[in-house]
């Protein structure tokens, strides 16, 4: 989908960026079901220990081809990478993610200091799953189920659970104990939960925090980090958090720019908590940048205007009204549609 289609979605909002794929879009299976769907579609499932769950992972590719990655991560063959949201990143925050003629996986973003950059899902949903699939299962006394597991709780254990008869049911009443899991897997490939991360920090966070977005921040925001990647060295600077924070419009994870962290959970109740949040920090954002994309489409010049004076600066702002607030008194605002989308976006986010 071109992003001027996207634009005109009915509700662009809550677009689930996995129906890029269009069998998958039109299969009409639930949420969980989708889930597993795209966790099947990678090799490691299709090389599976697990006997079932491997053929549901053949079944998957053969029924749907390959699922790219939502975020826009480039995938081994260029036709089979998101380009929906690579035109986000190139629309908002000036992505340069062509060399030589190539899609690349890393890319130079319009703020220079930032280095290399690359695409990223931010809120993840595999360790959540994991970890509720892990507490279910230890409480388990039915032998058959128990006796699948080999190894470790994973992704592949999951699909097991799920491609075998005698656990399916069992397995969705795990995850169904969970009040929000279900919104949660709808709305985290949505418009909203996608980012530009410094190269290389994608593997670094999942080792260090299990990709958790808020634990992330504090890992960009805590001291100059660093971490390795094919044996090059990777550092950033915590002085460009404030400005990190501005751009990619992340106000809602921070409070006077410190990351309010959530996904420190202990039990169901703060893990609800959690996922009730995240939801909302997701659908908030995605309202936001939507916004952004109509200005921007409706004059770039606009757009330039409002990441020169409010995105591209370290400048400290309370939250989203207080940058609405600062762009209603900008001469983008004088504008009868930019005061219309402006207006309604302070509306919804009150």
């Amino acid at each position: 989908m071109k992003l001027s289609d996207f634009i005109k979605l009915n509700n662009p909002i809550e677009y689930n960026f996995e129906f890029e794929n269009k069998l998958l879009a039109e299969s009409g299976l639930d949420t969980y079901s989708r889930y597993f769907t795209y966790k099947a579609n990678n090799d490691k499932a299709r090389n599976s220990g697990y006997e079932n769950g491997k053929k549901f992972a053949e079944v998957v590719n053969q029924k749907f081809g390959n699922i790219a990655d939502c975020d826009g991560t480039l995938e081994n063959n260029e036709n089979d990478t998101c380009m929906l949201t690579r035109e986000v990143y190139r629309a908002l925050w000036g992505w340069n993610d062509v060399s030589n003629g190539k899609l690349s996986r890393y890319g130079i973003s319009a703020i220079d200091s930032f280095g290399l950059v690359g695409p990223e899902t931010m809120n993840s949903a595999q360790t959540i799953v994991n970890m509720i699939i892990k507490e279910s299962f230890e409480s388990c006394n039915e032998k058959n189920i128990v006796s699948l597991k080999k190894g470790r709780i994973s992704a592949n254990f999951m699909l097991e659970l799920f491609a075998n008869e005698i656990s399916k049911k069992t397995l969705e009443v795990w995850l169904n104990e969970v009040n929000g899991l279900s919104s949660y897997l709808d709305l985290y490939h949505s418009l909203g939960n996608f980012v530009l991360v410094p190269a290389y920090f994608n593997p670094y966070r999942a080792s260090a925090v299990d990709d958790f977005w808020d634990q992330s921040l504090c890992l960009l925001d805590s001291k100059n980090e660093k971490w390795l990647s094919n044996n090059n060295e990777v550092v950033w600077d915590k002085k460009l958090f404030v400005r990190y924070i501005n751009y990619f419009f992340l106000w809602d994870y921070t409070e006077s720019y410190k990351p309010v962290v959530l996904s420190k959970y202990s039990n169901h109740k703060e893990l609800e908590i959690f996922l009730e949040k995240t939801c909302e920090k997701i659908v908030r954002r995605s309202k936001f940048m939507l916004t952004m994309l109509k200005i921007n489409e409706i004059n770039p010049n606009f757009y330039a205007e409002l990441v020169d004076v409010i995105f591209n600066t370290d400048n400290q702002y309370k939250n989203y009204l207080d940058v609405i607030k600062k762009i209603k008194a900008e001469s983008c605002y004088l504008d009868i549609n930019i005061k219309e989308i402006i207006d309604l976006l302070e509306r919804d986010l009150q």
